[in-house]
């Protein structure tokens, strides 16, 4: 059985996420602070990696483990969905209010609405 939950995909996809970060900001026009930034995602990476064996928190920030784990993962990335699902329409509603609509914050409220919508039927019609 193959399995994409690996401390090597793990690192994989978290190289990714560090190149992507520092050509964003490449393309941006500001090289200098995309490595910074690049940097910071790098060491949280091989922090997560390196003490996933060492503290039960970061093996549940890994998502990588037995059951249990990936449990408490899967529940602390609901917690951290519901209070994003909080923060983005409060940051609008507060933009809006100071008379300096965010569409950022628009935008990503109603992505987090769409794909909450989306998930909740596409899970409700599979269990």
């Amino acid at each position: 059985m193959r399995t994409w939950n690996s401390p090597t995909h793990l690192f994989a996809y978290g190289l990714v996420l560090v190149a992507l970060t520092v050509a964003a900001f490449a393309v941006a026009g500001d090289l200098g602070s995309g490595l910074v930034c690049g940097a910071i995602v790098l060491v949280y990476l091989l922090a997560v990696l390196a003490g996933r064996r060492r503290s039960q928190t970061a093996e549940v920030l890994s998502g990588i483990g037995d059951e249990r784990t990936r449990n408490i993962n899967l529940r602390a990335t609901a917690f951290a969905g519901s209070v994003m699902a909080c923060v983005l329409p409060m940051i609008w509603l507060v933009s809006v209010a100071a008379g300096s609509q965010n569409t950022t914050a628009a935008a990503c409220s109603g992505g987090f609405g769409a794909a909450y919508i989306a998930a909740a039927a596409f899970l409700a019609r599979r269990s």
